[in-house]
């Protein structure tokens, strides 16, 4: 609903925008579900799979090298007026992922320190 109230007018054409403005936003959230699983498995003290850690830490970490992307391309994200309301949606889309994960690579790196399988606190854990 966001990508079709607010989509950029960078080509003039309506979906195409619509559609690559919902790509954006629905890869900024769909990590949630697993991060959930992540907190579940660890309410139950289980580690999180290896490759599955590594998988969605590399996730995150092409969300950063696309925000890196974005930043060096954000003087090319205005529109036909000059505005740069659609280089801002784009830093905030990006911006808004690394921050969700954020404490997941937390715990992925310090995991990684200290040679130990990663496992997320629970709620009711001491970090």
């Amino acid at each position: 609903l966001a990508a079709a109230l607010l989509p950029p007018s960078l080509n003039r054409d309506w979906f195409s925008d619509v559609a690559w403005t919902y790509s954006m936003y629905t890869e900024s959230f769909a990590v949630l579900p697993q991060l959930f699983l992540f907190q579940k498995q660890a309410s139950s003290r289980e580690t999180v799979e290896p490759l599955i850690g590594h998988f969605v830490a590399a996730l995150g970490f092409s969300r950063l090298v696309e925000m890196a992307f974005w930043m060096s391309s954000f003087t090319e994200l205005s529109d036909r007026y000059g505005n740069r309301h659609v280089g801002v949606i784009v830093l905030v889309a990006q911006i808004l992922h690394l921050i969700i994960m954020g404490d997941f690579f937390y715990f992925y790196l310090t995991s990684l320190k200290r040679g130990l399988p990663l496992q997320l606190p629970t709620g009711s854990s001491n970090v």
